[in-house]
């Protein structure tokens, strides 16, 4: 059965039974609200911030991939191909042709993606992926694929001049697999049990995953605000709050 989401149209913009969220404003407010959690005095608030950070790293890559267009979401829909949609495509521009192909980091899930020249004609070009007219009917790509496409400055984020790629140091990445595969998959899909948790360890993979988090909402350049000073600030006002609690 199709998801039926409700219009805008069907509310009055001034209605106190109506609010509106963008790509942007959906980052924004998992990032404000992972901080929101930091005043409760029980330790139980390092589930929710875990949950909150994620959410937030995804939505960031999610906005930076879009950079503004929303009318054909060329990078974040899906064809269920999970990390081979990032294999075997063809790039051409002034440097040469390339081929793309993914490299998973250590055992995986998370990958990379490589351009590798090559002589090869391509029967498909970047430009001309075909993830249909409405982005809004497509499934939205998983974390790990846009985590991969927001560090690649040849391809995602080499298709304009200012913007620049996530790099990750290996600290990241561990951080971030235990964000995703420890702390936020393991709290979704909690199996019925009793876990001991220390806390300290959560304060230092958050504070570590906070720096990507950072460079793709304010450092990238692929994400545009409407009103850049105050986004700016409130993201960064968030981010302060997280890194005091987690220090």
């Amino acid at each position: 059965m199709a998801k039926v989401i409700p219009s805008t149209q069907d509310f009055n913009r001034e209605s106190d039974d109506a609010f509106i969220i963008d790509t942007r404003e959906n980052a924004i407010d998992s990032l404000e609200t992972a901080a929101s959690f930091v005043v409760r005095k029980d330790k139980l608030k390092w589930k929710w911030i875990t949950i909150a950070l994620h959410h937030a790293l995804y939505s960031f890559c999610v906005a930076a991939l879009e950079q503004g267009n929303r009318e054909h979401y060329t990078l974040v829909s899906k064809d269920r191909k999970g990390r081979r949609a990032d294999e075997g495509w063809f790039l051409q521009n002034g440097q040469g042709r390339f081929r793309s192909r993914t490299i998973l980091h250590g055992d995986g899930p998370g990958y990379i993606i490589k351009w590798e020249a090559t002589e090869e004609e391509p029967p498909i070009v970047l430009q001309q992926r075909d993830f249909g007219e409405n982005g809004s009917q497509q499934e939205l790509i998983g974390f790990w694929t846009a985590l991969a496409r927001v560090q690649d400055g040849i391809g995602a984020m080499g298709r304009l001049t200012i913007t620049q790629p996530l790099q990750l140091t290996e600290e990241e990445w561990s951080a971030i697999k235990w964000l995703v595969l420890a702390a936020r998959n393991d709290f979704m899909h909690f199996v019925p049990s009793s876990i001991m948790y220390g806390v300290q360890g959560f304060k230092k993979n958050c504070l570590t995953v906070l720096r990507p988090i950072e460079f793709v909402a304010l450092e990238c350049n692929a994400i545009l605000y409407d009103d850049r000073e105050v986004t700016t600030q409130r993201i960064r006002k968030a981010l302060t709050e997280l890194k005091t609690a987690c220090s």
